[in-house]
């Protein structure tokens, strides 16, 4: 997983929630803290959906989605998760959470 996280060109092979998931348990570990800060959490968090979310949420990484209910369709904006966990990785991948050593 390590190699994922570091060298792009396996990245299709594992999901960005898995990469990314795997990337804050690291980050936790390491007691590399600097992801707070950088996306306005207030504390580590061992939650990547809570994580991704913020991440969505504060680059405006959203999506419409119509939900059927049962009295008629509603569009509803949500979070892309998927986008928001590809952005957690480029920027580790940048440099812009730290220097971190994962082994």
């Amino acid at each position: 997983m390590k190699l994922v996280l570091v060298w792009n060109n396996i990245g299709p092979l594992v999901g960005e929630d898995i990469m990314a998931d795997y990337l804050l348990y690291s980050l936790n570990r390491l007691e590399k803290f600097s992801y707070v800060d950088q996306y306005d959490l207030g504390e580590p968090s061992d939650d990547i959906q809570h994580v991704l979310k913020r991440i969505a949420v504060k680059l405006g990484k959203t999506q419409r989605v119509k939900a059927i209910t049962g009295v008629g369709n509603i569009t509803i904006t949500m979070p892309n998760y998927t986008a928001a966990a590809y952005h957690f990785i480029r920027a580790f991948r940048r440099g812009e959470l730290g220097r971190v050593t994962l082994d």
